[in-house]
């Protein structure tokens, strides 16, 4: 399994997907119930090969994640072959917590009046799929952005980098 089993729920809200994979796989309605019965570990596969399908199509439409943590704020765009990372990191002196909504507001003061703030972009290599790259993330706390958000850093950071130069 690559990711996770969808729970009870998710699985009802996929009720008629699940139905054709089934059918796709030669299983009627009469053969599942059968196979919940008799076979209950085939069961689980055949939920787990769903899930993985689910999942993976679900990853592939992320395009954009976001880190917050009250120092910093990490956005991330996934593109075919890596993935690129904007970050700023406020001082540990510095008076901002990101998580809270005056902390926006103070990274806006501080980007204005040149309040040590640093500014990064990177790029990566996939050391996975593109895919298992965007659920470990997601799984380590990331939420799911817009491409203008992201775009809102990287502004951010050509700026810092032009006003160095």
């Amino acid at each position: 399994m690559k990711y996770r089993k969808l729970s009870i729920e998710e699985l009802k809200e996929l009720e008629k997907e699940f139905i054709q994979f089934l059918a796709s796989n030669t299983i009627t309605g009469q053969d599942w119930e059968k196979i919940k019965i008799n076979q209950p570990n085939r069961a689980n596969e055949l939920i787990e090969v769903f899930s993985d399908i689910v999942l993976d199509k679900a990853l592939t439409n992320i395009k954009y994640l976001e880190h917050i943590s009250p120092k910093s704020i990490k956005s991330f765009w996934f593109q075919k072959d890596k993935v690129t990372l904007v970050g700023i990191d406020a001082s540990v002196d510095e008076e901002v917590d990101f998580t809270k909504p005056e902390g926006i507001k103070r990274l806006t003061e501080a980007a204005q009046n040149s309040r040590p703030l640093k500014v990064y972009l990177t790029d990566k290599a996939y050391d996975k799929s593109r895919e298992e790259e965007v659920y470990a993330m997601l799984e380590k706390g990331c939420s799911i952005i817009q491409a203008e958000q992201f775009k809102i850093m990287h502004d951010l950071y050509q700026n810092t980098k032009a006003q160095k130069n």
